[in-house]
């Protein structure tokens, strides 16, 4: 369920949020086709949350793992965790 279009937030929100959910959607699917299998939940949720939008898929560049969404991600090295591998080598 999302943020009902007449609900009482403000305008700039609810005008956003059906490119969001698309956005969003489309990022975790890693193919049309898996977008296609899974459209018809959000598609509903969408519809009952009194939007009139139609989701499409929107390709990405970011890498693509599977069906079930994520993205590969480079690790994050912080300072902190570099200071510490530094100082390792001393």
């Amino acid at each position: 369920m999302y943020v009902h279009k007449k609900s009482n937030h403000p305008p700039s929100i609810l005008e956003n949020i059906t490119d969001s959910i698309n956005k969003r959607f489309s990022e975790i699917s890693s193919d049309l086709e898996c977008f296609d299998n899974t459209q018809t939940v959000y598609q509903e949720a969408l519809n009952k949350s009194g939007y009139n939008y139609n989701l499409s898929y929107k390709e990405s560049v970011t890498t693509r793992h599977s069906c079930h969404g994520g993205t590969a991600q480079e690790p994050f090295f912080g300072a902190i965790h570099l200071s510490a591998r530094m100082s390792k080598r001393m």
